[in-house]
């Protein structure tokens, strides 16, 4: 009897732990190498937004004029979201990812990856090339994209052999909850976009040549909702700014 208590009592330590490492990745994934959840009480500002996952990274802000990102509620069931700045705000507000050491464990390299998040756009804007999640430039060595061109999602991933871009044909209704996410299985691109609480799902697929995604500086940091520069600054020429509210951000590789 002794034995069979000390079991169960085994087990049960065995579950509760396994339930802790799952909170603290929210509602990711054990390979995820980055997950942002933008947890907080609603109405504080977002600075610097805890990062869990397998790399060792920071995330921070970094923003222009009084432009600022709140913590507001998010996805039914979800917690809590960043608040981007909207149309009507005196700068642009983007949060930069980055990993710690000399290791990019932010470039896939020639692994196949999955990046994506939770996205409420906000009604009345037909701007293109709202970032959602972005890392290197259109002219680096290496890019991958997620971003929502008026009404349509898509994504892109540039690599030593070529671009490949994968868009939505359907025009997406804005003030409505999806999780967005854009896989690189090999020369295939998948944008998967569901709505979430809902049954309805979208997918594009584009095919072509992509090879190795890396970026010419380790240092580059992953943006969310818009465009930094590999020095981790504004993209001032084209920011990309997202409008509206972002959550669950994550990228996976393998």
């Amino acid at each position: 009897m002794a034995t069979r208590r000390a079991l169960v009592a085994g087990l049960v330590g065995l579950a509760a732990v396994g339930a802790v490492l799952l909170a603290s990745l929210g509602r990711g994934t054990p390979g995820d190498v980055v997950r942002v959840d933008f947890d907080g009480e609603p109405g504080v500002m977002v600075t610097s937004p805890a990062v869990a996952g397998q790399a060792r990274a920071r995330a921070e802000l970094v923003a222009s004029g009084e432009a600022q990102v709140l913590v507001v509620p998010g996805s039914p069931g979800g917690g809590t979201a960043a608040r981007m700045p909207g149309r009507s705000a005196e700068g642009v507000a983007v949060i930069g990812v980055s990993t710690r050491g000399v290791v990019d464990r932010l470039s896939p390299g020639e692994e196949d990856f999955t990046f994506g998040a939770e996205v409420l756009a906000d009604p009345g804007v037909d701007e293109d090339g709202d970032n959602i999640v972005q890392r290197g430039l259109a002219d680096d060595l290496g890019q991958y994209k997620l971003e929502l061109d008026g009404d349509r999602y898509a994504c892109t991933v540039l690599g030593t052999e070529g671009r490949v871009t994968a868009s939505l044909e359907t025009s997406l209704t804005r003030s409505v909850w999806y999780g967005v996410s854009c896989t690189r299985d090999g020369d295939t691109l998948r944008l998967t976009v569901r709505q979430l609480g809902a049954p309805e799902s979208w997918t594009a697929v584009s095919t072509g040549p992509i090879g190795s995604v890396v970026t010419a500086s380790a240092a580059t940091p992953m943006s969310i909702g818009g465009k930094l520069t590999p020095m981790g600054e504004i993209a001032a020429w084209q920011p990309d700014q997202f409008h509206g509210i972002i959550d669950a951000v994550f990228l996976r590789i393998g």
